[in-house]
């Protein structure tokens, strides 16, 4: 990676608007100090969408393990 490919960062940083890519899809958000205030600080306001870690007990996590191994196995994958 070359330092000039960090330029477009450098750029919006300087002047921090919203980055809006295909009609809605936001890339960057901006927020006033007062909507900050009004969502209680919480940082977490762009709502991009994140992976969900599932924790499932060991039984049946060992099922699944075990089903999709089978499927797998069947596909020969």
């Amino acid at each position: 990676m070359l330092v000039e490919h960090c330029d477009p960062i450098k750029e919006w940083w300087t002047d921090r608007q919203e980055i809006i890519i295909d009609e809605g899809n936001k890339k960057a958000r901006c927020f006033t100090a007062q909507q900050l205030l009004d969502g209680n600080c919480n940082l977490d306001l762009c709502k991009f969408p994140k992976e969900e870690e599932q924790i499932l007990p060991p039984a049946q996590l060992l099922a699944n393990y075990y089903k999709q191994r089978e499927k797998q196995r069947i596909l020969g994958i």
